[in-house]
């Protein structure tokens, strides 16, 4: 005698898919995974650009550029800790990485990534603080005297060379003061940008390698996060 068949039915398959769909866009979309992604991109666009990475890597800054940001920081300027004063990453004051800001709308679905533009005013050199920290003068063209120089090492066929790379080192000196002595009110942040972006240099914008950090470091935040945020969305159902 054969065994009578039983037959099993399972309701709410669809009801539960549906949920599990909803539950799935929900926490997509959510302001703490929105959250995390805009500050995770943040950070990592200024992180990057300061370790000189991919595309975020700039070429080297110009000998005038170096005089000047010596001169700066004679005139009791703060900068940024990763400061260095011949690497262009953009962290002598630290001001135009730092302002880079985000804001979340989950109901539209967006992230707007921005500049703040607001910057405290860089302290310009004086002339006495140029003079003391080149142990020189500048004369009323706001020429760096090497006369000093020259009349201790003379221009003869030895020393010639050696003697115009230091009157080249003194013009750049020169250069550098002049330029930021006679410097117009502080540039905004995005005006800065907008000046880089004219000269080739780029650093906000999303390349393909932080893409895919950022979504590697989202997965691991919803994995570590999951529970807690399962439990917050599925009441929300």
């Amino acid at each position: 005698m054969m065994a009578k068949k039983t037959s099993v039915q399972i309701s709410g398959i669809k009801q539960n898919m549906d949920k599990i769909e909803k539950l799935t866009d929900k926490l997509a979309h959510s302001e703490e995974v929105y959250n995390f992604i805009g500050k995770e991109l943040s950070n990592q666009i200024k992180r990057r650009t300061q370790g000189r990475l991919e595309e975020y890597k700039q070429d080297p800054i110009s000998q005038l550029t170096i005089e000047a940001r010596k001169l700066l920081e004679q005139a009791g300027n703060s900068t940024d800790k990763l400061y260095r004063t011949s690497v262009s990453n953009l962290t002598f004051s630290g001001q135009l990485l730092n302002s880079i800001q985000y804001a979340v709308n989950t109901s539209a679905k967006t992230i707007k990534f921005f500049l703040n533009d607001y910057r405290y005013k860089l302290l310009k050199p004086t002339k006495a603080q140029a003079n003391q920290f080149y142990n020189t003068e500048l004369d009323k063209d706001h020429n760096f005297s090497n006369s000093k120089f020259l009349s201790e090492k003379g221009l003869n066929n030895k020393n010639i060379d050696k003697g115009l790379n230091k009157k080249q080192a003194l013009q750049n000196k020169s250069k550098a003061y002049f330029m930021l002595s006679n410097q117009k009110d502080e540039k905004t942040n995005n005006e800065i940008k907008d000046d880089l972006l004219k000269r080739g240099r780029r650093f906000f914008f999303l390349s393909y390698d932080l893409a895919t950090k950022v979504e590697n470091n989202l997965a691991t935040f919803i994995r570590n996060n999951k529970a807690a945020l399962i439990k917050k969305y599925l009441n929300k159902l």
